[in-house]
This record gives C-alpha cells, structure tokens and sequence, in this order.
C-alpha cells in the first residue's frame, strides 16, 4: 500500500463516521421525542430546547472559523420563516404524534 493510499483511507474514515453518527441520531428522533412526550415535556419545549443546542454549537463553530452571521432586515426574515418551516413545526409535530 502506497502513502496515498493509506491517506485516501483516513481521509474517507471521518466522512463515514460523520455519516452513521447523524444517521443514528436522526432514527432515534422520533423515539426520544416518543419519551419526552409520555414523561410530560411540552411539545414547543421539546423544540425549543432541541434547536437550541444545535444553534448554539452552529453559532461556536461559525465563531471559530472566524465567520460572521449577517443580520439585515431581510437575513432575518428568512431566519424566522425557515424556522418555523423548516424546524418549529415539523418538530412540535413530531412530538405531539408521537405522544
């Protein structure tokens, strides 16, 4: 095996990893929602808190590679109604069904 080789083979290791762990993240979803719903977490807490922690380690990691986050009138608008869209509801949604 030649040095390029072994380094193609790191360099697809971490992708790989990457993948399965949001893979498994995102199955076990509607279950951990299942036991927030039956131990009485509120649907909109559910969200909140669970869009929270993502936007928070979004938020660091921007920070880290030095990048801005624009804040125009128009950046957020588009903020609020992907959202909503695009987060709020699916999520009360899939609380409030799987409860």
């Amino acid at each position: 095996m030649t040095e390029t080789e072994g380094g193609a083979r790191q360099r697809h290791g971490l992708p790989l990893a990457i993948l399965l762990f949001l893979g498994t993240n995102w199955g076990l979803a509607f279950s951990l929602a299942r036991f927030g719903a039956l131990g009485g977490v509120p649907p909109l807490g559910y969200a909140l808190w669970q869009t929270a922690g993502a936007g928070a380690i979004l938020l660091a990691v921007a920070a880290i590679r030095g990048m801005s986050l624009p804040l125009s009138p128009a950046h957020l608008r588009y903020y609020t109604i992907s959202a909503l869209v695009g987060v709020a509801v699916p999520s009360v949604n899939t609380v409030v069904v799987a409860g």
